[in-house]
């Protein structure tokens, strides 16, 4: 029973048992056997102490029982231990520094760390309440309060938490200029988040739907140099459903103008024509014998003088020289003067236009003696006599009104061996009529618009290139006269307020410097600020001294300070007379621009720089389509 008693207790034991010695000496003390008659003795071999034993077996059996007892409620299951854990976010990015509570079975606290994860670990089987806290006052969550129950050993029980942020937050303004709003000018936000926009046509902008926080305000593309803003950025802090304001305001700095110069005129193919219409001294028109018709003209070097003249009752016949004219300049350079009739002939007026043939033409000698006479350097008188004496009982040999025009370019009235060309020289020959042939020639007379070269500034003082009612500068001579702007550029100083000076010298879309005939343009880009005038000039090439420009205060680039100027600016230009160089007839004379032999050849003046003066006639700039036209733009 012993053995019995003691695997038992192994065997209890072993399933997790626990034991006092007190039981183990029990145990220990009592070793009970049994002899062959079947009396059981203690382990003295008495059977007194065998009853003793029983005895003591009885209490020792309740003391087991007890002790057994006692085992068993020490081995019951074991508690269950958990845990609550989560992650607090917000638009899915972990948000540290929260207060998260925990009530329940349990209390704590803890604060979210690592990317917004918090942790309650070692929490018994029981109910619990998380309740998240201390997150920013923009950040919004659907509930802030989850609860679970541990239930189940070594299981955490996850509660998460996501939230979004409230954006209620905005940023406008306006970005200006002298009260001027800019329009298309970028707007961007960074800072507690980033933001973007552009200012409209007003140059105001408006960012909103933000979080509240530290934001830099920055402005960028618009027109440098043009605007300048100092600061370009703005530190705001609106807070949550506030909007807050961060204007920008700058000045005008410097901008590019282009300015073009066009000449406007026509080509004209003659610099004189004219109608013979009275003989010298008379009154009636037709040219009897001892009359002459005369024509004063200029004409350069190179040029022809052409005439036709009907003879009366000869249906369509007229004298005039071949298509090539009378030349007017010997190869030597001196004038042609003296009788040149022999260039003349007679010309029949038919299907065609042909020389007059057969044996009852008469001489043209006969008829008409032509003379050139010299009447100043470049001027000169064309004469037409009737040479013819009056025979009495026999008709008169008489002249019919006719034309006269000077030109360069060959057959200016008709081509020999062609029909007439419809202008007025059938009615002339057949009929005696001349205006319309005179008319024709006019539209195409006149003087072919020659600009030149010239000096441009930006500044603010006044009488830069000249000032009227005073004399011309050494410098303003030599443009004037020469049409080179070199050393009129170099007299100007910073004293006359200047920002930017230059010259132009060579047409638009052309490689070398020159003059600019009709349909062709100089071009130049000057760069202009508020309070900076515009002044330049173009030489008139046809005279001696005349140049084109705006008065000495110049063209204002900025009219009301802050909007830049563009447009058509020619009726601000005035034709000046430099007053260095006595002026000969525009566009004939020997010592202009174009025809100098070299500089400083005029007869001097000596007077004030003014505006041109009215002996001749010169071209009109009110109306910019008949010789130049300039504008302004600002880029």
């Amino acid at each position: 029973m012993g053995d019995q008693i003691r695997r038992h207790r192994r065997r209890r034991i072993g399933r997790g048992w626990q034991v006092g010695r007190a039981h183990s000496s029990l145990w220990a003390s009592l070793h009970v056997h049994y002899r062959k008659d079947g009396q059981a003795v203690n382990n003295q071999g008495t059977e007194g102490g065998v009853r003793m034993s029983r005895k003591f077996l009885a209490s020792c059996g309740l003391a087991l029982v007890l002790g057994l007892s006692g085992a068993c409620k020490e081995a019951t299951e074991p508690p269950i231990i958990g845990a609550v854990q989560g992650t607090v976010t917000v638009e899915g990015t972990g948000l540290d520094g929260v207060t998260v509570s925990l009530t329940g079975g349990a209390s704590a606290t803890a604060t979210t760390s690592g990317g917004g994860n918090y942790s309650f670990p070692n929490l018994e089987a029981g109910s619990y309440t998380v309740t998240i806290s201390g997150f920013p006052q923009d950040v919004t969550f659907a509930q802030t309060s989850g609860g679970t129950t541990v239930a189940t050993h070594g299981r955490a029980q996850v509660i998460d938490f996501g939230g979004d942020y409230i954006r209620t937050a905005s940023v406008n303004g306006t970005v200006s200029v002298n009260d001027m709003g800019i329009a298309g000018v970028s707007v961007s936000l960074t800072g507690t988040e980033s933001g973007s926009g552009t200012t409209g046509a007003d140059g105001t902008f408006n960012i909103s739907n933000l979080r509240m926080g530290s934001y830099t305000v920055t402005i960028s593309g618009y027109e440098e140099p043009r605007y300048v803003f100092d600061p370009t950025s703005q530190q705001v802090s609106p807070g949550l459903g506030q909007a807050v304001t961060a204007d920008f305001t700058g000045m005008i700095g410097e901008i590019p103008f282009t300015v073009r110069i066009e000449n406007m005129s026509m080509p004209k193919a003659f610099t004189f024509s004219g109608m013979l219409a009275t003989p010298l001294g008379e009154t009636m028109d037709d040219m009897a014998p001892g009359m002459s018709y005369g024509f004063n003209f200029d004409a350069t070097p190179g040029m022809s003088i052409s005439f036709a003249a009907g003879l009366m009752g000869s249906e369509g016949m007229f004298f005039a020289p071949d298509g090539m004219g009378i030349a007017l300049w010997n190869d030597d350079g001196t004038q042609v003067t003296g009788d040149v009739t022999d260039q003349v002939m007679l010309w029949q007026m038919g299907d065609n236009v042909t020389a007059a043939m057969g044996d009852d033409m008469p001489e043209v000698s006969d008829v008409v003696m032509v003379t050139l006479e010299s009447i100043g350097p470049a001027s000169f008188h064309l004469n037409i006599l009737n040479v013819t004496e009056e025979v009495k009982g026999e008709q008169m040999m008489m002249l019919t009104p006719g034309v006269a025009v000077v030109h360069s370019a060959p057959d200016p009235l008709f081509t020999a061996g062609m029909p007439d060309r419809g202008a007025g020289l059938a009615a002339l020959a057949r009929r005696g009529m001349a205006e319309g042939l005179a008319a024709a020639l006019g539209a195409h007379t006149g003087i072919t618009g020659v600009l030149g070269p010239g000096p441009y500034a930006s500044h603010t003082g006044s009488g830069v290139l000249f000032m009227p009612g005073t004399p011309a500068s050494a410098g303003l001579e030599a443009y004037a006269e020469t049409g080179d702007p070199t050393m009129l550029a170099g007299e100007v100083t910073p004293e006359d307020g200047i920002h930017q000076m230059g010259a132009f010298f060579v047409p638009a879309g052309g490689m070398e410097p020159g003059p600019l005939l009709p349909s062709m343009a100089y071009e130049f880009t000057v760069m202009g600020r508020p309070g900076d005038m515009l002044t330049f000039a173009t030489g008139f090439a046809q005279a001696n001294d005349l140049f084109y420009a705006p008065g000495p205060d110049g063209i204002a680039l900025f009219p009301d300070g802050a909007r830049p100027f563009s447009g058509d600016v020619t009726d601000m230009l005035t034709l000046w007379d430099a007053g260095t160089e006595l002026n000969e007839r525009p566009g004939s004379g020997l010592n202009q621009v174009l025809r100098q032999a070299m500089p400083d050849m005029g007869t001097p003046e000596m007077e004030m720089v003014d505006e041109r003066k009215v002996c001749f006639v010169y071209p009109d700039i009110t109306n910019a389509m008949d010789f130049i036209k300039v504008t302004i733009t600002a880029n």
